[in-house]
């Protein structure tokens, strides 16, 4: 889950605003995943991935910090956790009572038995939240971005432009970028920014303490990034 176009996200964002329930089939696995790791998943989506389509668990927590909770120090999976919740669904589609390969053509879309399971299913982990921001950030319309660089009544100020989950205020040169950068004027345009933020936050995902807009110029967007977009967010 990378973006607000990936089909996992779509697929969660309905069972977070309750349009549709997590996959049954999943349920037993997510109430003994919060059994264990007292972390509840917001969503559990199966699909398959590369040529041989190997079988893939994608299990969706709303936050960073519950998925930080199956991360080895390095930051990569942890083997351990990621084994464990392999053995227990491949245990909980044993006991299904159709037939085991039949199950699992459903879930995968592809012929498996039970053991393929323990064998080839790669469990990964990943955070709701993040992306959501970052939807809920780029649906601001541009005509109120706009009308907030008018309202701050700022002639230095090139453009505002969000990205991810923040926006960058552009100044004309970098030497206007250092003077508010000096002046304390960031968090001013933080805070009115922030406001029009909010009316977007549907989930009360945005902390005001833990945003903060970001300083730069269009001299260095024009020399450094050759006046392009994609390469200055590349």
């Amino acid at each position: 889950m990378i973006n607000p176009s990936d089909k996992d996200y779509r697929l969660t964002k309905k069972v977070k605003e309750g349009i549709t329930p997590i996959n049954p089939d999943f349920v037993e696995l997510a109430d003994w995943i919060h059994d264990r790791y007292q972390h509840r998943p917001l969503n559990i989506l199966s699909d398959t991935f590369g040529t041989e389509r190997r079988p893939r668990l994608n299990i969706v927590f709303e936050y960073p910090h519950e998925v930080s909770t199956f991360l080895k120090s390095s930051g990569n999976f942890n083997p351990g956790k990621q084994a464990a919740i392999r053995r227990h669904f491949a245990a909980l589609m044993e006991k299904r009572k159709s037939a085991p390969n039949q199950a699992l053509l459903h879930l995968f879309n592809r012929a498996l038995e039970v053991e393929d399971l323990m064998e080839d299913l790669l469990v990964v982990f990943s955070a709701f939240e993040p992306v959501a921001k970052e939807e809920i950030n780029g649906s601001i319309p541009t005509t109120e971005i706009e009308a907030l660089q008018q309202n701050l009544g700022n002639d230095q100020i090139w453009q505002i432009v969000p990205a991810f989950s923040t926006a960058t205020i552009f100044f004309y040169t970098r030497k206007q970028e250092e003077e508010h950068e000096r002046n304390g004027s960031r968090e001013h345009f933080t805070d009115q920014y922030f406001q029009l933020l909010k009316r977007y936050d549907r989930y009360g995902y945005f902390k005001r303490e833990e945003f903060m807009l970001l300083f730069d110029s269009k001299e260095n967007f024009d020399e450094n990034y050759d006046t392009n977009w994609f390469y200055y967010y590349r």
